[in-house]
């Protein structure tokens, strides 16, 4: 746009701010102006509607108020049901994962308990193994010889009688180690699944 340009002469003329400006209002029939300082004067204590019109919108602002009321209300009780629902939800959700975490530091306590007493017995057992072979290396004199002949047999047969266990001490040990750890893991793995279900 050119600032330099002129108005032409036939356009209108703008109306100066600081003339007044009258208001019809619907329900009062008196007029309003507005000055410059854009106050408005107050309007009479009488406003009932007259007109059928009036009577009309009047209504339909009371409808809509009395639901807006009403629906507001409906909101205010809706969000004090859900906060106590919600409160009450938090609570039982709690008490739950108080209930399971006892009883997973019970079940973790008797697994211990379990674990100690099949360690305890592989060492009895690797123990007693070898109490009787430091016993049955010692030599005593009331035992029977380990080298004797049967007579009924032939004269010259000879039977030598030895203790010798196919399977040694230390393959026991590792089998009962191995076994100790297998039911261990498969507990834990039932637990978790059954934690899961739950």
């Amino acid at each position: 746009m050119n600032k330099l340009k002129r108005p032409l002469p036939n356009s209108p003329t703008k109306v100066p701010f600081s003339s007044a400006v009258q208001v019809i209002g619907t329900s009062v029939s008196t007029k309003y102006s507005l000055d410059h300082n854009g106050t408005i004067p107050v309007p009479p204590d009488d406003v009932t509607p007259r007109s059928r019109v009036e009577q009309y919108w009047a209504a339909r602002a009371l409808t809509a108020e009395a639901l807006l009321s009403a629906r507001t209300e409906h909101h205010r009780e809706l969000r004090t049901l859900s906060f106590g629902e919600e409160l009450k939800r938090s609570r039982e959700r709690n008490a739950l994962m108080k209930a399971n975490e006892d009883k997973i530091s019970r079940m973790e306590k008797l697994t211990w308990a379990l674990l100690s007493v099949i360690v305890f017995l592989a060492i009895l057992i690797v123990w007693m193994s070898h109490v009787n072979q430091h016993r049955t290396q010692r030599p005593q004199r009331w035992l029977l010889p380990s080298h004797f002949t049967i007579p009924i047999l032939s004269p010259f047969t000879s039977v030598v009688e030895k203790e010798v266990s196919v399977i040694g001490s230390k393959t026991v040990v590792f089998a009962i180690a191995i076994v100790a750890c297998l039911a261990y893991f498969v507990y834990r793995h039932w637990l978790a699944s059954r934690l899961r279900k739950e």
